[in-house]
């Protein structure tokens, strides 16, 4: 009895060990594909290295701490945050309302100027112009 008990300190030392508090790291997520009838994806999170039989419902290497997820539905057309597409996409528009930004002390700037294109043209057009582009 005691080579056996022996042999699995061996194999799996986190069943002698107090185990770790659970985190992130410990959870694996599975995205499915979009359902075509809801247009959502389904999130499922499991324990990485589950308990024999649980079906991933115990972790086999930690205790207490994050508990598993629920299970998510997330639209089909969602986009992580921390993706390279939406920090790509949110660079971009940050570059376009910064260039609105300019534009706007532009033209109030130079809206006194004689003969000028922009006194012409109605400078509080413009800068509403200018304005209107940066909600859009």
């Amino acid at each position: 009895m005691l080579a056996r008990t022996d042999s699995l300190a061996v194999l799996r030392p986190w069943l002698i060990a107090s185990p770790s508090r659970c985190s992130i790291a410990d959870v694996t997520s599975v995205v499915s594909e979009c359902h075509s009838s809801t247009l959502t994806r389904t999130i499922v999170s499991s324990w990485t290295v589950p308990l024999n039989g649980s079906s991933g419902a115990v972790p086999a290497t930690c205790a207490g701490g994050l508990a598993l997820p629920a299970e998510q539905h997330v639209a089909c057309a969602f986009v992580v945050p921390e993706s390279p597409l939406a920090i790509a996409v949110n660079s971009v528009a940050c570059l376009f309302i910064l260039l609105d930004v300019v534009a706007m002390v532009f033209i109030w700037r130079r809206r006194k100027v004689r003969r000028g294109i922009i006194q012409r043209s109605q400078p509080p057009f413009l800068i509403l112009i200018a304005g209107g582009a940066i909600p859009a």
